[in-house]
């Protein structure tokens, strides 16, 4: 028996999703992986290691940061650091790209200009930014903390929303805000967390729904 006939059979036989249990899966059918940073149940996960990787203080931050790096760069994602940076106590937000990025030209840009894109953008709709927040204690240890959030473009109305998302603001009441708006289109109008996770992950869907027709 070959081994798609045996999936199929597990799956038909049995009632089984082979490869887990939850929303969208990686199994030997199927692609999609913790790469489509586009989905935000993929970002979520992307978090959760993120937060485990920095659990442990550390004597060298900076070595840290590399080796976030690298296993970031495994999905995809990577951000320009170097040894000339610091890492110090306070915030760093590190701008992501995929896959390196996009620089050259392509038959559409101007004689005297470049692309230079982060390769999120056009493809996802926003960038992503790493946040790090770095705290010594009382050991004298370095502490870290890190989360992957949207970079919205500086329009009046996504600042709020961006600045929702990562904590810098409250979210201003619903009926004094134009920003409270129902952008999923689930019925509820909802934090700006839920509110991007829901149009992503409706995004994603549909993409998904179109490609199997």
């Amino acid at each position: 028996m070959r081994y798609k006939e045996l999936l199929s059979l597990l799956e038909s036989e049995y009632d089984v999703e082979v490869g887990g249990a939850s929303g969208v899966l990686r199994t030997a059918q199927s692609d999609f992986g913790t790469f489509r940073v586009e989905n935000a149940a993929m970002i979520t996960r992307i978090n959760a290691f993120i937060h485990n990787y920095l659990k442990e203080a550390c004597l060298d931050p900076k070595q840290t940061v590399f080796g976030l790096r690298q296993k970031l760069n495994q999905v995809g994602l990577d951000f320009e650091f170097s040894n000339k940076n610091n890492v110090t106590e306070g915030a760093m937000d590190l701008k992501l790209t995929r896959f390196g990025g996009i620089f050259g030209k392509s038959d559409t840009t101007p004689f005297d200009e470049f692309d230079n894109e982060d390769g999120l953008e056009k493809s996802i709709g926003h960038g992503l930014t790493l946040k790090l927040e770095t705290t010594i204690n009382e050991r004298g240890l370095y502490k870290m903390e890190g989360k992957v959030v949207p970079t919205i473009s500086e329009t009046s109305e996504e600042v709020e929303v961006e600045e929702a998302i990562v904590g810098r603001t409250k979210p201003k009441d619903a009926k004094h805000s134009t920003m409270r708006k129902d952008y999923d289109g689930d019925g509820k109008v909802e934090s700006g967390t839920d509110e991007w996770k829901g149009s992503r992950d409706k995004a994603i869907k549909k993409a998904m729904a179109a490609r199997k027709r």
